[in-house]
Formats: structure tokens, sequence, C-alpha cells
């Protein structure tokens, strides 16, 4: 039986599987961003895995490999959103030993039915693996630490106004997904927030914001769709934007549509 390690750094965490690095955590810290509503939103801080999750980890983790596109340093892609959810929850029940998690309310997620899965409220100061929520997604993605700050360069992608240093999309690739970490990185450190796949979000889809809740906001209290940000292969440069939003139900899959990880130490 395999066995997980999270392990602190100088830089963030890593998570260990059989004692080998299987994930490397950065340190995002507390911020807020200019959301595209003219809205300041401020999160708090956290850690983001530095890659989508690979197909190499996802098939360590659960045994499967459900990718058109297969390689093992590819994103994982065709996720369910519910799969994704129940990945962190099986990383969490292998770390239980973490102090930390004794009493997290995500560590029985994997446990947990797709109706239960829809009901259940995410405190996203609960410690353990999780999805990002919507507006630590964008926050990362746009890459600019501390608070908002008007004089500030917010590049249109990830990393920078070229879309083609930064990310895969329909406009620089073979139409297939590429291993990730081949691009240039944002100011945290991240690779293929622009591009590649899709990225699950935690929030349910809401075709407004609630504009009451801007600090550490989680999205609709209930919904059919769930968020998805970050653009991919297949599609036009737009959609890879830092801001743009988009949606899916969540026993949606498909081969352009992949995940990360957030932990809460």
């Amino acid at each position: 039986m395999a066995t997980f390690e999270i392990r602190p750094t100088a830089t963030g965490y890593q998570l260990l599987i059989d004692k080998q690095l299987a994930c490397t955590l950065v340190s995002i810290p507390k911020g807020s961003f200019l959301r595209e509503d003219g809205k300041i939103v401020s999160v708090n801080a956290f850690y983001m895995a530095r890659f989508a999750v690979t197909q190499d980890l996802y098939k360590t983790v659960t045994g499967k490999n459900p990718s058109s596109f297969q390689g093992k340093q590819h994103p994982v892609e065709s996720v369910k959103w519910y799969d994704a959810v129940r990945f962190c929850g099986i990383l969490n029940n292998a770390l239980k030993d973490y102090g930390p998690l004794l009493n997290s309310g995500i560590l029985k997620m994997n446990n947990l039915s797709d109706k239960e899965l829809d009901k259940f409220v995410l405190d996203p100061s609960s410690p353990g693996f999780r999805l990002p929520t919507e507006a630590e997604w964008e926050y990362a993605a746009k890459g600019n630490k501390g608070n908002f700050d008007p004089a500030d360069k917010v590049f249109k992608y990830s990393g920078s106004e070229n879309l083609d240093l930064v990310g895969w999309y329909k406009g620089n690739n073979d139409y297939e997904t590429k291993p990730v970490g081949l691009k240039l990185p944002n100011n945290f450190g991240l690779y293929d927030m622009s591009g590649n796949v899709w990225e699950w979000c935690w929030d349910w889809w809401g075709s407004d914001y609630d504009k009451k809740l801007l600090n550490n906001p989680v999205g609709a209290k209930s919904g059919a769709r769930r968020v998805r940000r970050g653009g991919s292969w297949i599609g036009n440069a737009i959609c890879c934007r830092s801001d743009y939003r988009y949606y899916d139900t969540p026993g949606y899959s498909r081969d352009s549509l992949g995940f990360r990880l957030v932990f809460v130490p």
C-alpha cells in the first residue's frame, strides 16, 4: 500500500508518495484582485499546485486514467467535477495522520454520493486538499502578489500578454494536450493556468457574482453547473484570459477539462 506524506518547504509544500515527489505546491499569499465586475475581491493565503494534476499522479492515487491523450506528464482530462473532488478526498484520507486534517470538514469527500457532494458547503479554511474556489483561481492566475493596486500591471493571460509564451490553445498546438510545464510560469510560479486544459473550480456557477460576498467568496449556494476556468488546447485565445468564466454540469467530462489542487495546512 502506498504511503503519503505532506512536507513543508521554504516556498510551500511537497506531496510525497512512497517517498517520491508527486506534487509541488507553491505559496499564494493573502491578497486581493480586481474582478471583471469592478469589485475588489480578497482571498486568504493558500497553497496551489505548480501544475495541473498529471495522469501519472491521478493514476497513482486512483488506479485509473480516463484521459484521451495518454502521457504520464500530460494533464489528466475527461474528469468529472465529482471525480476531481473525490480525488482530493482520497488524498486527505491518505494523509489523515497529518494533525490538522483530523477534524477537517473535507476529510470524507471521497465517500459522499453525487447528491451529497451537491449539498456540501465548503469552508475554505478547512485543512486539506480541495479544488480552488473561483476567486482563488483568478487571484492565482493573475499573479499579482498582495493587495490590489491600480498601478499594477495585470496581464491578459496568466503570466504574459502573449499567450504563445504561457499557454497551449487552438492557435499553437497539434490538437492535443501537452505535457505540463513546457511554457513560462506566472509570477507565482504556476504553469499552464492559461490553456492546455480547463480547470474545475469548487463554485456553483452564477451568471452574476454575489456583489455582497467580496471576502473569500465560494460562489452560489446551489445550482446546476460548476465553474471551470483557464481555457484549453482546443479553445480560442479569449477563453484563456485570466478573467474569462465558463461552466459545466458536475457530471460532465471531456478531453479538454482537468483540475488543479489547492492545499490548506
